[in-house]
């Protein structure tokens, strides 16, 4: 009876109320996971890669059984009253270029009122609608409005292409050359974004100042960031000046930022079960996975002192253990990968934002 009453325990508190969901992550970038890794051992300073746009590449091949085994076992009730939410970052979708040059007669000048009452009233679909629609003729006007359109649906590769034909002559050129680099910082491409950085001619300087401390964050690059800052902070408008010290504050977090480490809270979870995800600040996953285990555990030695070690419930409820106690174990392990992966993410995103709300009020 014992057996049995400890068994349903153990069943009641691996029951899955959320099916697996610590095992979807965001993943980092190509280097991003080296970095954290580096980090972690001192060798080198915490630094971001961008990870909007990314799918989870956890390494699962051949361990899908224990992921979702620890699954079962952290996402019972006792493991939900310890479970933080994090916020997800905005990724961009990113569809094939739509927009396409027009050869139509109408000036989209002639819609500009009414193009800007949809941006206003955060009627993106419409505006696209209306800029795509092929009785306008080509112009740098068109270019830009498509562009901002694509930008403000997050579709930021088409953004940028539109931004692109913005000509240095054109009106908006300083407009569409600060999108396009928000975009660039959005996606990751930090060599695109230098370069614009550096053949923005006649271009904000407090603005270009933004830019570039958020480049350096973005690259790990801390030692140019005080430098970088220094005209975003003296800057007139007081939208830019909230900007550099919210990139100011985000700075002291990403450098007072240390990773955990994946194979230490691992090797707390093999002397404990349930340990490292404690560590981690998993608690309620940490007590579910330690009851579990060893729920089945006193289950395995109860059989085996009764009925014999060779007794086909010892070997089930025994293999049962085992299982669990290794699944606990790689469930800390990446515990301690998402924590770093979504910490990081959370910078970067705060950078990227932080570097976009001044264009809203700039750039209307």
């Amino acid at each position: 009876m014992k057996a049995l009453i400890a068994l349903l325990f153990s069943i009641f508190l691996s029951f899955p109320s959320i099916a697996f969901s610590h095992a979807a992550s965001l993943s980092p970038g190509p280097d991003a996971q080296q970095r954290i890794n580096d980090s972690a051992s001192g060798k080198a300073p915490v630094s971001l890669q961008a990870i909007s746009g990314s799918t989870v590449s956890l390494p699962s091949r051949g361990l899908g059984l224990l992921q979702s085994i620890d699954g079962l076992m952290s996402s019972g009730r006792i493991a939900s009253a310890g479970r933080k939410n994090f916020p997800e970052a905005l990724a961009p979708s990113l569809p094939p270029l739509s927009a396409q040059p027009s050869f139509g007669s109408k000036s989209v000048t002639q819609e500009f009122g009414f193009i800007r009452y949809l941006f206003d009233n955060n009627l993106r679909s419409d505006a696209l609608t209306l800029l795509n629609a092929p009785y306008f003729s080509d112009s740098d006007t068109l270019s830009y409005l498509r562009g901002k359109a694509f930008f403000e649906s997050r579709r930021l590769y088409d953004a940028s292409a539109q931004f692109a034909r913005v000509p240095y002559s054109s009106a908006f050129f300083e407009a569409a050359r600060f999108h396009d680099l928000t975009a660039r910082l959005y996606v990751g491409d930090y060599s695109g974004a230098a370069a614009l950085l550096d053949d923005c001619k006649g271009c904000r300087e407090d603005l270009l100042s933004l830019d570039r401390a958020a480049l350096s964050l973005l690259a790990g690059d801390f030692s140019s960031f005080p430098e970088a800052i220094v005209s975003a902070k003296s800057s007139p408008l007081p939208q830019i000046r909230d900007a550099a010290d919210e990139l100011t504050t985000v700075s002291e977090a990403m450098q007072a930022f240390r990773p955990r480490s994946p194979l230490l809270l691992a090797g707390a979870s093999a002397l404990v079960p349930g340990l490292g995800k404690m560590l981690s600040g998993r608690v309620g996953e940490g007590v579910s996975a330690l009851l579990a285990v060893a729920s089945l555990a006193a289950v395995t030695a109860e059989n085996a002192v009764h009925c014999g070690i060779s007794d086909w419930k010892t070997i089930l409820f025994g293999s049962m253990t085992l299982l669990s106690y290794t699944a606990n174990i790689y469930g800390s392990y990446l515990s301690a990968r998402i924590y770093n992966q979504k910490t990081i993410l959370g910078y970067e995103t705060a950078v990227v934002v932080s570097v976009r709300m001044p264009l809203l009020e700039l750039f209307r």
